[in-house]
């Protein structure tokens, strides 16, 4: 693993050493068992789903399934960078958490439910009379942009024979089954749903029904707001006859807090240039490298450079001389020092290459590729339009089908050996003997390449050290923003949330608000690192937890924060205080539709007529004109589905009772109703009009097994390692693996 060595030998691995040490000692004060509130018997708990509990070595250990993968990538160079590695991790640990939501609800119906893919259907799908759609379109089963049906039985005959194939094909088929599983099964659920024939009517009547008339509205709007007092009582009867609608299925808080970030002022960053700056003076007075550094650094080859390196200083570090200082130049919040410790020749090259690859089908503009005879001759047009000067980063976004390269003008950048051994071998032979400039179109199973060498093959290598000076807040920066949080927390009580707002009021502060915060959350406005949420999560979910606690100031890295708790929200059924804010415009809006009400009672008992009603409430006298069911909107109401269904109920040439809307309330009077009978072709056709697919995307893209499950999450409660630069390191350097802990 070459970032092994990479990190061994380089000025990184102090700097990140010293920075990854300041993050071990947070992780390790916040790995406490009391101070991560482990002490409630979840002792090994990460999860429970559906009452069933899964096991921190659960989900260890398929996090340790997923990155075997990742690893066995690394091998062929697709692991390089720590960032790589971390990202390899972070997508470790998700997947394993997705895998195993998964298994516990939609993957475990499935499984019940008896669906299977053999193997005999498997091959049915790949070389069978209508091969599945998605292998056809895959190149590796393709000639000449078209299912090879040989070219297949070829590839599982050889797969018997050849393990790596073997496991190669292995994977592909067990996507492809896993697939095809899903939808089966929810081509099985949608046949095997059925509509009653009341519901067919229902349906049909709803769609072609129509009514005419006229409404008389009041709007909530023509009493104020001010005038409606809402009481404590008139909350808990709303709240106790919509419980359901307000039922959290898992623990969720509402916090107020504050941020101060520390950021690094002027003073700090020049006190930074100035410490890169000192690192070129002392370099520059070293007649030669320390002999040890350059013994134990390694050999970069243009395509090995980590790929973090900024564009001038890859160039540059080729042309500057053994010994030669560069720098400092400033990248992401640093300054950095280069010096070249030595060069070489070596027999491998490194190349650099663009390519604009034209496929039968339709080009990124449009434009139809009929057939091979076609490609290869718009191969031949665009490769001579670059040799005549045409600009083919251009031409690549207009006609090349690798997507990855061309909105790079065609090229991956430098490339070494262990990257381009994986190319098809026309791309890679002309790559290693074209010369700077020469344009040519090959041939591959994908189709045709316009090839051009940027670059003639490379076979210098180097080695290198980089110093690296973070801009970081000093001391003063750090003072004033400790001093202004200290104060805040100072001027405010525990408990009390009028004390929070005269502090936020007093020093002029911005507070931040969130509402319905859950225990997977990874990040808040103005909050990004994991390992503060994760504090900040521990401290919201502690047992004892309640409205209006206020934390200790939280000083992490960067920023310091303080806390309130405006809502503790239970699972189960919600308390007033928890809803309070969102059901009392409903509860005024139900009081105002009780006033109106009684004022249209009272003057029904002596109105014969909706006009008549219409001018002594005072109401707006609507006309409604072949008003179907479905529709929600009425004329100057908007959408008001309540008053639309009371509609179809109302007698004929009767005026309704009140109807309370969501805008109003109205009194509506049928003039006339169509008067349907109902198709027999209606009653017979049971269609359900819902596919397989469509049921799938619901199910999947829209969670609905997850949603429906009850889960309760304590991932927050641990920390996931490694989790830093030391970490990763460490463990590569150690053990030359990564081993996935919950700690």
């Amino acid at each position: 693993m070459a970032v092994i060595q990479k990190l061994r030998n380089s000025g990184l691995v102090v700097v990140v050493i010293i920075a990854a040490l300041i993050l071990f000692v947070i992780g390790d004060a916040l790995s406490s068992n009391n101070r991560l509130g482990l002490g409630d018997g979840l002792q090994g708990v990460v999860a429970k789903i559906n009452n069933n509990t899964i096991n921190t070595k659960d989900l260890e250990a398929k996090a340790q399934e997923k990155f075997n993968s990742f690893l066995e990538r690394a091998q062929e160079g697709e692991l390089d960078e720590i960032e790589e590695f971390k990202m390899a991790i972070e997508q470790a640990w998700s997947q394993a958490w997705s895998e195993i939501l998964g298994n516990q609800t939609l993957d475990r119906e499935m499984k019940l439910s008896g669906v299977t893919v053999t193997d005999e259907d498997i091959r049915d799908m790949e070389i069978g009379p209508n091969p599945l759609e998605d292998l056809m379109k895959d190149p590796s089963f393709q000639t000449d942009g078209q299912y090879d049906r040989k070219k297949v039985e070829s590839i599982l005959k050889r797969a018997k024979k050849d393990k790596t194939q073997k496991k190669g094909l292995d994977k592909f088929e067990n996507e492809i089954r896993d697939r095809q599983i899903k939808k089966r099964y929810f081509n099985y659920l949608a046949k095997c749903n059925h509509k009653p024939k009341s519901v067919m009517k229902y349906e049909y009547l709803t769609a072609n029904a129509s009514v005419s008339g006229k409404i008389a509205s009041i709007s909530y709007t023509t009493i104020s707001d001010n005038t409606i007092k809402v009481t404590d009582s008139d909350l808990e009867k709303y709240l106790n006859n919509h419980r359901e609608q307000y039922k959290n299925k898992e623990e969720l808080r509402d916090i107020q807090y504050l941020v101060w970030k520390i950021i690094p002022s002027s003073e700090d960053s020049a006190y930074a240039l100035k410490q890169a700056l000192g690192a070129v003076t002392t370099l520059k007075q070293e007649t030669k490298p320390d002999s040890t550094l350059v013994e134990n650094s390694i050999f970069f080859s243009r395509g090995s450079l980590p790929k973090k390196t900024p564009k001038e200083v890859s160039e540059l570090l080729w042309t500057m001389p053994v010994n030669a200082v560069a720098g400092p130049f400033y990248k992401d919040g640093a300054y950095s020092v280069y010096r070249k410790l030595s060069e070489k020749k070596d027999s491998i090259p490194s190349i650099n290459v663009a390519h604009i690859l034209i496929q039968v089908g339709e080009a990124p503009n449009k434009q139809k590729i009929s057939d091979s005879a076609a490609a290869l001759a718009k191969a031949n047009e665009l490769a001579a339009q670059i040799k005549g000067g045409a600009d083919m980063g251009k031409l690549a976004l207009d006609w090349s089908a690798d997507k990855g390269s061309a909105t790079n003008g065609g090229s991956y950048g430098w490339v070494d050996k262990k990257t381009y051994d994986n190319y098809v071998a026309p791309y890679r032979d002309f790559a290693l003997r074209a010369v700077k400039g020469q344009v040519e179109v090959v041939k591959s199973q994908f189709g045709y390449h316009v090839m051009k060498a940027l670059e003639s093959p490379d076979f210098s290598q180097i080695k290198f050290e980089e110093q690296k000076f973070e801009v970081a807040a000093g001391p003063k920066t750090i003072k004033e923003v400790d001093q202004l949080s200290r104060k805040f927390r100072n001027l405010v009580v525990n408990g009390d949330a009028k004390s929070f707002q005269n502090a936020v009021d007093k020093m002029g502060l911005n507070v931040l608000v969130q509402k319905d915060i859950r225990t997977d959350i990874k990040n808040l406005p103005g909050i990004e690192d994991y390992t503060e949420i994760r504090e900040i999560l521990n401290w919201l979910f502690d047992a004892n937890r309640k409205r209006n606690d206020v934390s200790d100031r939280m000083p992490f890295n960067n920023l310091h924060v303080v806390m309130m708790v405006n809502s503790v929200k239970h699972m189960g059924y919600a308390e007033l205080e928890d809803v309070r804010e969102k059901i009392e415009p409903l509860v005024r809006i139900e009081l105002k539709a009780e006033k109106i009400r009684e004022k249209f009672e009272k003057a029904m008992a002596s109105s014969k007529t909706i006009d008549e009603l219409a001018q002594k409430t005072g109401a707006s006298l609507i006309p409604v004109d072949g008003i179907r069911m479905n529709q929600t909107f009425l004329p100057q109401m908007n959408n008001e589905p309540k008053i639309v269904g009371a509609l179809f109920g109302t007698a004929l040439k009767k005026m309704s009772k009140p109807i309370e809307g969501y805008n109003g309330v109205a009194v509506a009077f049928i003039e006339r109703r169509d008067k349907l009978e109902v198709p027999n072709s209606v009653l017979t056709n049971n269609n359900m009009q819902i596919s397989g697919d469509m049921l799938l995307y619901y199910f999947t893209e829209g969670n609905y097994a997850i949603k429906a499950s009850k889960i309760m999450d304590y991932r927050y409660k641990y920390l996931q390692s490694p989790s830093t630069d030391e970490d990763i390191y460490t463990q590569l350097t150690k053990t030359g693996n990564i081993i996935f802990e919950l700690k």
